[in-house]
């Protein structure tokens, strides 16, 4: 290999390594941009749309984290509830830290609350057929939503005591092209090197 090529083909392998390495640091948040239910207070829960900051990449092509998006309170002491539809509807914004690229997905269902004389009784989460979106691009990285529907964590309503209930969703990516090519790349590189001094070896 002569010496210019060599420096072009080093030239791109750092740069492909440097810019491997900072996406691997890359972090994302996400945060409630619109709520449209519920839109005012409810009686006998209280809704918190969480925030997710500074949360680090999923590896591509591997299970990501689980993260609460969503914690819905039942009030201690509420009692005689029988049948009570609460909808929520809530879009969520994806923010990339690094590149400041956005994107938007949704999550939407409805929740069943049922309590006797005690404050004993249930919490049950029925998400909208569909919602969350199964995935979303955030510039070249696609996310995927899984499981579908979200965990839910229900809550212990025992003798008044009442219970917080916690929505999760899972996160994870695939490769984007770009990161697919710098890798070939990179092997591609390792190899040719590998080759070259194979030949030059002495016998």
């Amino acid at each position: 290999m002569s010496l210019k090529r060599f420096a072009q083909v080093f030239a791109i392998a750092t740069a492909a390594t440097l810019w491997l390495g900072g996406r691997a640091h890359a972090t994302y948040t996400i945060t409630p941009l619109t709520i449209n239910s519920p839109s005012q207070p409810t009686s006998d829960l209280t809704f918190v749309f969480n925030t997710l900051l500074n949360a680090p990449m999923p590896t591509p092509g591997l299970d990501g984290q689980s993260y609460n998006y969503l914690s819905v309170t039942v009030t201690p002491g509420a009692s005689n509830v029988t049948n009570r539809v609460v909808p929520y509807d809530i879009v969520y914004q994806a923010t990339d830290n690094t590149t400041l690229d956005t994107a938007t997905f949704q999550v939407k269902g409805s929740l069943l609350l049922n309590l006797d004389t005690s404050g004993s009784g249930s919490l049950t989460n029925t998400p909208t057929p569909g919602f969350p979106s199964p995935s979303f691009l955030l510039g070249t990285t696609e996310f995927h939503i899984s499981p579908i529907p979200p965990n839910f964590s229900s809550p212990t309503l025992l003798n008044g005591s009442g219970g917080t209930a916690l929505f999760q969703l899972n996160l994870n990516t695939i490769p984007e092209p770009s990161s697919i090519l710098v890798m070939s790349l990179g092997l591609g590189l390792g190899g040719l090197m590998l080759r070259r001094r194979m030949a030059v070896k002495p016998a």
